[in-house]
C-alpha cells in the first residue's frame, strides 16, 4: 500500500509540472477566438474576435490609450478579468457589406467568460461579429482538417510561424487551439483580420520592433543567365525553364496558370486540390498499359514530357530569405525566424529573378503527412514567409512543376 501511494505521488507531481509548464507557454500572446454563449453543437464557434493577453494585452492598452487625443477606441469593462473594446474592428467577414457585430454586453461576457477561464488571466477582445459562415461550417464539421495543429488548449504547444494565426474554439466542452496562415484565411474562411482605428496595430512588442526594420534588398541572388558563375545555383534559360545546379533539377519558372512570355510570368497562378494536383498521376497509371507504359502525366514544356509535382525535400528547398535566415529555420518558423527576432524579409520567399510573379501562397508537394494516415494530406510550402506545413488536400493551393535535369 506504501509503494502504491508512492507511485501516485508521483504521477500527480509529474502531471502538475506538466501542466504548469503548458499554462506558462500560453500565458502571452493573441488569438482568434470562436466562441458563443451556448454549449450547442450548432452555436459553439458562432461570433469571433481577436483576443489578446498578458504582455501582449498591456501593450495594446498602451497604444490604444495614446489614441485617446484623436480617435480612443475605449474599452468596456465586462467583468475585473475582461476587456471589451467594441469600436476596435480587427475581424472582418468578407461576405458580407457591413459587419455583424453583437451588442448585447451581457451575452458578450457570457462568450467571453469560458475563454477568460480556459486562458487563467485577464483578456482583451476586439469588436466580435458573427462568424463567416464558411469558417463557422469548416470549424463545427471537422476542425482538426480545418486547422493545423489543433491540441486541446493547455496542451497547445505548435510552432506557429509569424504569418500565422492562432485560433481556439471550444468543442465537447474542451477548449481547443490550432492555426492557420493568416493569408489562407481569406480565401478558405472569408475571414480577414485588420483594423480601422489605427493604422496597422501591431500585435506585440516583438511585432512593433520588426515592423520599423529596414527591408533587405534581393541585389544578391546567386544566379546566373545563359551560364553558371562560380556561386551561382540556378541557371535561368530562354524557354521559361531554371536549372537547378545545386539539386542537379530543372524547374519551371512559372506557376501551373501563369504563361512565360518570354521575359517573365504573366496571369494569375491556378489553384487545385491535391487530388486535382496529382489527376495526372492517375491518368499516366490509367493509360500505361495502353502506351506501353509511355505516357504523359502534365502538358509538354520546353521540349519536355516528364514534369511532375516536387518531393517535399525539393519544393522547400526554394525557399530564400533575403535577411539570411538559414533555410532550417525557415522551414519551422518562416524566414522571420524564432519570434520574428530576424525582422523583415523580401516576399515572395524564393529567388524572384529565377522564379518572377511567384503568388504569396502555398504550393503542393507530392509527400504525404506523416501526422496523418490518409493519403489525401500532403506537405506543402507557403512562399509568403517559407515556413513547411501539412494540409488536407482539399484546399487549394498552387503547383510548380520539376523535372530531373538529364542533360547535366
Amino acid at each position: 500500500m506504501f509503494w502504491l501511494c508512492q507511485i501516485l505521488a508521483v504521477i500527480l507531481v509529474t502531471c502538475l509540472a506538466i501542466l504548469h509548464i503548458e499554462i506558462i507557454m500560453i500565458e502571452s500572446g493573441s488569438f482568434l477566438s470562436l466562441s458563443s454563449p451556448v454549449s450547442t453543437t450548432d452555436d459553439f464557434c458562432k461570433y469571433i474576435s481577436l483576443i489578446w493577453h498578458g504582455d501582449e494585452l498591456d501593450y495594446v492598452l498602451e497604444e490604444l490609450s495614446k489614441q485617446e487625443r484623436q480617435s480612443q477606441p475605449g474599452v468596456e469593462n465586462l467583468s475585473d478579468k475582461i476587456l471589451y473594446a467594441p469600436n476596435l474592428q480587427i475581424v472582418e467577414d468578407i461576405s458580407q457589406n457591413r459587419p455583424r457585430r453583437i451588442g448585447n454586453l451581457q451575452e458578450l461576457r457570457a462568450c467571453l467568460e469560458s475563454v477568460q477561464h480556459a486562458v487563467g488571466h485577464k483578456i482583451l477582445a476586439s469588436s466580435m461579429i458573427l462568424t463567416p459562415d464558411k469558417m463557422q461550417q469548416a470549424v463545427t464539421n471537422n476542425p482538426w482538417d480545418a486547422l493545423m495543429g489543433v491540441r486541446p488548449m493547455i496542451f497547445f504547444h505548435a510552432k506557429v510561424p509569424p504569418d500565422g494565426v492562432t485560433i481556439q474554439f471550444a468543442h465537447s466542452g474542451v477548449c481547443y487551439q490550432g492555426w492557420h496562415m493568416r493569408i489562407a484565411l481569406k480565401r478558405l474562411f472569408d475571414c480577414n483580420l485588420y483594423s480601422t482605428n489605427m493604422d496597422d496595430l501591431p500585435r506585440s512588442k516583438e511585432a512593433a520592433a520588426a515592423k520599423i526594420l529596414p527591408l533587405i534588398s534581393n541585389n544578391v541572388s546567386g544566379v546566373g543567365k545563359g551560364d553558371a558563375s562560380a556561386q551561382g545555383r540556378y541557371i535561368i534559360n530562354p524557354n521559361g525553364t531554371v536549372i537547378d545546379r545545386k539539386n542537379n533539377l530543372m524547374w519551371q519558372r512559372c506557376c501551373v496558370g501563369q504563361t512565360f512570355d518570354g521575359n517573365t510570368c504573366t496571369g494569375e497562378a491556378s489553384t487545385m486540390t491535391l487530388d486535382d494536383a496529382n489527376a495526372a498521376k492517375v491518368r499516366d497509371l490509367s493509360l500505361r498499359s495502353i502506351l506501353g507504359g509511355h505516357s504523359q502525366s502534365w502538358p509538354t514544356f520546353a521540349g519536355h514530357k516528364d514534369w511532375r509535382l516536387p518531393t517535399i525535400e525539393e519544393l522547400r528547398s526554394l525557399v530564400w530569405c533575403s535577411n539570411g535566415t538559414p533555410q532550417e529555420e525557415a522551414w519551422k518558423y518562416g524566414c522571420g525566424g524564432v519570434g520574428n527576432r530576424n525582422g523583415s524579409y523580401q516576399k515572395p520567399t524564393i529567388d524572384i529573378q529565377a522564379f518572377p510573379n511567384t503568388p504569396l501562397w502555398q504550393f503542393w508537394s507530392t509527400t504525404n503527412s506523416a501526422y496523418s494516415s490518409s493519403l489525401s494530406r500532403a506537405w506543402v510550402v507557403y512562399f509568403g514567409g517559407g515556413c513547411v506545413s501539412d494540409f488536407a488536400g482539399s484546399y487549394k493551393y498552387s503547383v510548380r512543376l520539376v523535372r530531373e535535369n538529364k542533360q547535366l
